[in-house]
């Protein structure tokens, strides 16, 4: 027990980078506290050394460590750790680890000790970019959850006896909290339309929310009752069919729940937003799409197939079906983003839409772009599509070629797209040949979120008219991203 002389608000502490002569002092303090640790079993003493030769030291040497650890001092002597762990710089997420020695667990002292430190860590986190911390707290450590209550963390997550601690089941909390200061202070309430199971995107924009703006809601509508990102994220809105006599109708739904941002994201709802956006400008929507004509010319390949020639680009050779397949040549639908057509030729009647595109030999690549509204600033990013599964790349390779990106932006201009678009197309010889133009949000766009295109808040910035000049790609130096198996067992009410 601490003495009485040492009066709580005298209790002052100081922290400094965690040494390898801690590794004793934190492995026995670790060891006599399991009951509040995720650590099902004591550690050795060379179980400590392996961890701090494998894991500790080697993180002290980067600049973007998984960990960033601290002792606790008072005094000038060990009472404790804490730090940011499981860091995703990607993301700029972090957890919250923190444990004191025995003495300092008395409500009073460990609610002093905690404050401290959470404010130090709020700070560390703000000076290395990290705008979201979250934690996991067991059920009977009122003290912790009354500190994050009190430090405005808010209650993301519950799970109900997922653990077991001294033959006795316990459950858990979830806090997290968005840190970044100097945010904007605009109410933000965006919807992604089509959600299904996006979770990725939301992910992104969740980072991109939190960053960025200080009063932020994320939306999602599906005409699906049951998708993962309804399960995802709290706030859903159910929308009426998209067609011209319902547009008021829609504004309305819009406007109950104060929504001033759309990003449509499935390819035939496209026309109905791009058609009304103007509508939905005038009533404070900001719907995030590229316009009508350009939709039109993106999504009819023989169309922008012929824009392409006309205007001296490399192109597939592509024609009208008309019952005879030529050799060399694949079947595609003509309109939509739909892939070679593996039907027999022989099922498929004349009189339907589709085209006969030369077949190509050459690396296909994906570019993902983001354009303002006039072509003054674009952004592109290039990647191979090393595995594909179900039409979206589940690995992806970056690389530059200066004459193909001039040959991108070059098109981007003469078609007048804006906005979130993706491109496909060949490599052939040292030349682009694109086959194709999806003028919406991609499903592996999140690759080039990650590389340095941050498509929402280029969006965002631009409607409410922020200085574009600012505007540029965070630099990541890691040219190989995959996707991961994520298992989201909680909905996400942080937003």
């Amino acid at each position: 027990m601490i003495k009485a002389k040492d009066s709580i608000s005298s209790l002052k502490l100081s922290f400094r980078s965690i040494q390898f002569s801690d590794h004793e002092s934190l492995r026995i303090l670790r060891n006599e506290q399991l009951h509040v640790l995720r650590q099902k079993k004591k550690l050795s003493k060379l179980d400590q050394l392996k961890y701090f030769n494998e894991i500790v030291l080697p993180d002290l040497k980067l600049k973007k460590p998984k960990n960033i650890l601290y002792v606790i001092l008072r005094n000038k002597k060990f009472i404790g750790y804490c730090g940011l762990t499981n860091i995703k710089w990607e993301l700029g997420a972090a957890e919250i680890s923190f444990l004191v020695k025995k003495k300092y667990n008395e409500p009073k002292i460990i609610i002093k000790c905690f404050n401290e430190t959470l404010k130090f860590l709020e700070d560390v986190a703000s000076k290395n970019k990290i705008y979201q911390i979250n934690s996991e707290v067991y059920d009977f450590r009122k003290e912790i959850l009354k500190c994050l209550n009190d430090r405005n963390y808010k209650k993301v997550g519950y799970f109900k006896n997922h653990r077991i601690k001294n033959k006795t089941l316990i459950s858990s909390y979830f806090y997290s909290k968005i840190i970044t200061k100097d945010r904007i202070k605009k109410n933000i309430n965006f919807l992604i339309t089509s959600s299904s199971n996006k979770i990725s995107l939301i992910e992104i924009l969740k980072v991109t929310l939190g960053k960025y703006f200080a009063n932020a809601k994320i939306y999602v509508s599906d005409k699906s009752k049951i998708v993962t990102s309804k399960l995802y994220v709290k706030n859903i809105v159910k929308l009426p069919k998209l067609n011209d006599n319902n547009k008021i109708k829609v504004s309305k739904k819009l406007q109950i729940q104060k929504i001033n941002f759309v990003l449509p994201t499935r390819e035939k709802e496209l026309y109905f937003w791009a058609k009304h956006k103007n509508f939905f400008k005038k009533k404070g929507v900001n719907v995030l799409v590229t316009n009508y004509k350009n939709i039109e010319i993106c999504n009819d390949k023989l169309y922008f197939n012929k824009i392409l020639e006309n205007n001296n680009f490399p192109c597939l050779k592509t024609l009208e079906f008309r019952g005879d397949l030529k050799k060399n040549f694949i079947l595609k639908e003509r309109f939509g983003s739909g892939s070679p057509i593996l039907k027999s030729v022989k099922l498929v009647n004349k009189e339907d839409n589709f085209i006969m595109q030369e077949r190509a030999n050459g690396k296909e690549v994906s570019i993902d772009c983001w354009s303002s509204r006039n072509n003054e600033k674009i952004f592109t990013l290039m990647r191979m599509r090393n595995k594909i599964k179900n039409g979206e790349s589940e690995i992806s390779v970056f690389f530059k070629n200066k004459n193909i990106e001039k040959q991108i932006v070059k098109l981007i201009k003469k078609l007048k797209i804006y906005g979130i678009f993706n491109m496909q197309g060949f490599i052939i010889k040292g030349k682009i040949y694109i086959f194709d133009c999806n003028p919406r949000v991609g499903g592996s766009m999140a690759f080039s979120y990650y590389k340095g295109i941050d498509f929402f808040k280029f969006s965002m910035f631009e409607q409410l008219k922020f200085n574009n000049k600012n505007f540029k790609k965070e630099k990541n130096k890691n040219n190989v991203f995959y996707k991961i198996n994520k298992v989201y067992s909680l909905s996400d009410n942080s937003f």
